[in-house]
């Protein structure tokens, strides 16, 4: 019934965004493999010029880094760069240059050096999650 119900709303052109909430809450029951496939299921039927493409990433990028998957979490965190930087969103940008460091654990100064530039050009939202996270890397 709920695959049916799925595929409905695929078919209708809302599977991108009812695919991407399940794998957030697949990642947040503690599911990660269950949570990489809907997002992955997701990125298959999304535009590859959406917006949306990066938060998808970025998550699934999350999601592999909880897990302790570094490489496929650099290269999701990557592609969101990619991503941020041809659509121009600096927000997006700055979770991926953010998430890059953490994959390199802040020990290389090209990750680091990236993450300060990013930082460096917000003139305001200081005291949101991202910029905070950012902002402790850098410390």
């Amino acid at each position: 019934m709920i695959r049916a119900g799925l595929n409905e709303l695929i078919s209708r052109g809302a599977g991108k965004m009812v695919l991407t909430a399940l794998g957030e809450a697949q990642a947040q029951a503690g599911e990660p493999n269950e949570s990489i496939a809907a997002f992955e299921q997701a990125l298959d039927i999304a535009p590859k010029s959406a917006i949306e493409i990066e938060f998808i990433l970025w998550r699934r990028a999350q999601v592999y880094l909880q897990c302790g998957d570094l490489i496929n979490a650099e290269r999701d965190f990557a592609e969101t760069l990619g991503v941020a930087r041809q659509v121009g969103s600096q927000a997006y940008e700055l979770r991926a240059v953010t998430g890059l460091n953490k994959v390199a654990k802040g020990t290389f100064e090209k990750s680091r050096a990236m993450l300060a530039e990013v930082w460096n050009r917000f003139t305001e939202g200081f005291d949101t999650a991202d910029l905070k996270d950012a902002k402790a890397l850098l410390i």
